[in-house]
C-alpha cells in the first residue's frame, strides 16, 4: 500500500555538514481502510539510536541492524511519524585530527599519530541520516 500524501523532509545529511547533534524529521502520511501496520526502516543511519514517535507518542527505538521497526494497529486517517536521532559524538570528541581513515578502533592510540597519520585539518565521520527512512504500510 503506498502513502496518500508525499514525505516532508526537514533535513537529510551525514551531520558533517550540519553541525548539529541531534535532527528530528516529521512525515506525514495517511491511508483509509482498517487498522494497519507501519514500518520504518531506516537504510543507512549513521548514530547511537533513533526514536520513533507516531502523532507525539513514543513507539520504540532502533537501534540494531536492520534498523526496522513496525507500529501495530495504526488506526486508518493522517499521522504525524518522527524520528528523533541521538548520534555519536566521534566529531565532537573523537580522534579528528587522525588521519587515517581504514582505523576502525577509536581508543588512546587514535590521538598518538605522527607522519602520514597525522593532518591538520579535521577528518570527520558521517554522523545522521545517510539515505531517506522508508516507510511502509501494511
Amino acid at each position: 500500500m503506498a502513502l496518500e500524501k508525499d514525505c516532508t523532509v526537514l533535513i537529510i545529511s551525514d551531520g558533517v555538514e550540519a553541525g548539529d547533534d541531534i535532527w528530528i524529521r516529521d512525515m506525514l502520511s495517511g491511508f483509509a481502510g482498517e487498522e494497519k501496520t507501519v514500518g520504518v526502516c531506516l537504510p543507512r543511519y549513521r548514530g547511537a539510536v533513533a526514536e520513533v514517535l507516531l502523532d507525539g507518542e513514543s513507539n520504540g527505538d532502533i537501534i540494531f541492524s536492520p534498523n526496522r521497526l513496525y507500529i501495530n494497529g495504526v488506526t486508518p486517517g493522517a499521522h504525524k511519524l518522527e524520528l528523533r536521532l541521538y548520534t555519536h559524538r566521534f566529531n565532537s570528541f573523537g580522534a579528528v585530527h587522525n588521519a587515517d581513515l581504514a582505523r576502525s578502533w577509536h581508543g588512546p592510540d587514535a590521538w598518538r599519530t605522527k607522519n602520514e597519520d597525522w593532518s591538520y585539518e579535521y577528518n570527520l565521520k558521517q554522523i545522521g541520516l545517510i539515505s531517506a527512512p522508508v516507510v511502509t504500510v501494511q
